[in-house]
């Protein structure tokens, strides 16, 4: 529900189907999944991450985060076991 809530998700917006719809879904394989966009970084580091096709792309400095718009109210401040879990891309945000 946590991530639900921090993704903006909404509950009007559930629709029920039935299980073949579910199965024909292709499901992330992290099942700390935020969707692209989102800006996570642990409490205790001030690393930033921006989410981006289920990995974590390095925002490397306060600079590139200005330039991109980015607000620090929305970023995500999560557990390292979750940073953990994703794959880092190798190329940061420019």
């Amino acid at each position: 529900m946590k991530i639900f809530k921090e993704n903006k998700f909404k509950i009007k917006d559930i629709i029920n189907v039935d299980k073949k719809t579910i199965k024909s879904i292709p499901l992330s394989k992290n099942p700390f999944y935020y969707k692209d966009g989102t800006l996570i970084k642990t409490k205790d580091k001030s690393t930033i991450y921006i989410v981006q096709n289920e990995e974590l792309k390095l925002i490397p400095s306060m600079k590139i985060f200005k330039a991109h718009r980015f607000k620090v109210k929305n970023i995500i401040n999560v557990s390292l076991e979750v940073i953990k879990k994703y794959k880092k891309s190798k190329n940061p945000l420019l």
